[in-house]
């Protein structure tokens, strides 16, 4: 049973699993109109300013750039749940 202090920490594959295809363009073009990126500004593997131009450009997402969330507290923060939920009941 989970009790909220795991720590999660990157190896080789999982950072390599990120990476991002080739193809990248097209792949973000074929993202679903109500999709959300939510990007944590002390990101430790990717620039996190870099989200929002590219994702503007190349698709509809909403990219929302949190501040002091790192890659993966934006899954485990309450704060980013909260955020999610609120943008879930937002979807028109």
């Amino acid at each position: 049973m989970r009790d909220g202090t795991e720590t999660l920490t990157y190896d080789y594959n999982l950072q390599i699993s990120m990476h991002p295809r080739d193809n990248y363009e097209q792949e973000l073009q074929s993202l679903p109109e109500n999709t959300l990126l939510l990007v944590g500004s002390s990101d430790e593997s990717f620039q996190a300013e870099e989200y929002k131009p590219l994702f503007e450009e190349h698709s509809q997402a909403d990219v929302i750039n949190k501040e002091g969330m790192t890659h993966f507290s934006t899954l485990t923060d309450p704060n980013s749940q909260a955020l999610i939920a609120e943008w879930l009941e937002n979807i028109n």
